[in-house]
């Protein structure tokens, strides 16, 4: 037996109408719905806040600036994170259960690829405004070949 169920759903501005179809026959299963309201964010939207870590810039002065890293650590609370945050990874930003996953992490392919970038000095923002057409740029110097007037 087939029960139709009508919402209506929405504010001032908008109004959904719903149209579900429920199969009372099988009240083991969900009902299924056969018209939907649009999402608000796309399926991955969870897995990319999820997963983040601090950014390069950042990891950069903590490797750098022992405070900095200290003040990352005032912002966290110790009961809340793996192993009360005694193994964590500089350079990955990640808390580790126990000694044993953090020895395993160091030795992993990810933590080798984020140590080799993390060599590299992170642009400052002069740097990026330069390359964005904002504020004073370094001149480029003219080749010697191309300033010298060749006469025949």
């Amino acid at each position: 037996m087939l029960n139709e169920v009508i919402l209506i759903l929405g504010d001032r501005d908008t109004i959904y109408y719903i149209q579900l179809e429920i199969d009372t026959r099988h009240t083991h299963q969900t009902p299924h719905t056969t018209a939907t309201m649009p999402a608000i964010r796309g399926a991955d939207s969870k897995k990319k806040t999820r997963r983040h870590t601090r950014d390069f810039d950042q990891i950069h002065a903590d490797m750098h600036n022992k405070r900095h890293l200290e003040q990352f650590h005032e912002t966290q609370v110790p009961e809340e994170l793996p192993a009360f945050g005694d193994f964590y990874c500089v350079e990955c930003a990640k808390f580790y259960e126990s000694e044993a996953n953090y020895k395993s992490h160091q030795k992993s392919k990810p933590h080798k690829r984020r140590v080799k970038a993390l060599k590299e000095e992170p642009y400052s923002q002069k740097e990026a405004e330069a390359a964005a057409g904002y504020g004073t740029a370094l001149a480029k110097k003219p080749d010697v070949e191309d300033s010298m007037i060749v006469e025949e």
